[in-house]
């Protein structure tokens, strides 16, 4: 077995039976994609459930997963394992938020077990500006086709476009893109996502 696949079994096997339920549970009820169905570890053992996790998203991703739901479950002691693992193993900061995800080598905020950028999509849709420099960005970073770039700057409104990219491109793109676009309106929206943060606490 693997080390993370090692950390992943060290880590569930600190959980009681009702805490290593609610994991799956909230693991199944995830909202990003790639997404691990209820029925697929409704019976699954702790080691069954290491294996679908490194199934599902990769090892590295994995990881990140379990820090996101531990955290939701207000266990920070086996959160900041992983967290320590993941830097040691992969070189890179896993932050301080939450949500699986492996752009910029960490991740992002979780707010109430969602993904910042999905908690907050309806206030994004309706504030944000400056749409065509996020779809530029977007493109760059290939969230976006040339043919999904065209299709949302044609749109006649910041709104419009930030609606057809949410329920679009960032939707379907999962948590990747979340991460992607997070860390552009972070630049480019720096002071709308500091209000967002403001409101949330």
């Amino acid at each position: 077995m693997s080390a993370a696949r090692d950390c992943l079994r060290d880590a569930f096997d600190d959980l009681d039976e009702g805490e290593f339920k609610l994991f799956k549970t909230k693991l199944s009820e995830r909202k990003t994609e790639p997404r691990i169905r209820r029925g697929k570890i409704a019976s699954a053992d702790k080691l069954d459930t290491v294996e679908e996790l490194a199934r599902t998203f990769t090892e590295k991703v994995a990881v990140q997963v379990a820090i996101e739901i531990f955290q939701s479950m207000n266990r920070p002691g086996l959160a900041g394992e992983l967290k320590e693992f993941y830097e040691k193993e992969y070189g890179a900061s896993a932050g301080g938020g939450g949500a699986a995800g492996e752009s910029n080598g960490g991740m992002c905020h979780v707010v109430e077990g969602r993904h910042f950028i999905d908690y907050h999509r309806t206030a994004l849709i309706e504030r944000v500006s400056n749409v065509e420099a996020i779809l530029d960005r977007l493109l760059d970073k290939r969230v976006l086709t040339q043919e999904q770039y065209e299709d949302i700057a044609s749109e006649s409104t910041n709104f419009k476009k930030m609606r057809k990219l949410m329920n679009g491109a960032i939707k379907s793109g999962g948590t990747k893109a979340e991460n992607e676009l997070y860390t552009i309106l972070e630049e480019i929206q720096h002071y709308l996502m500091e209000d967002l943060k403001q409101k949330q606490n």
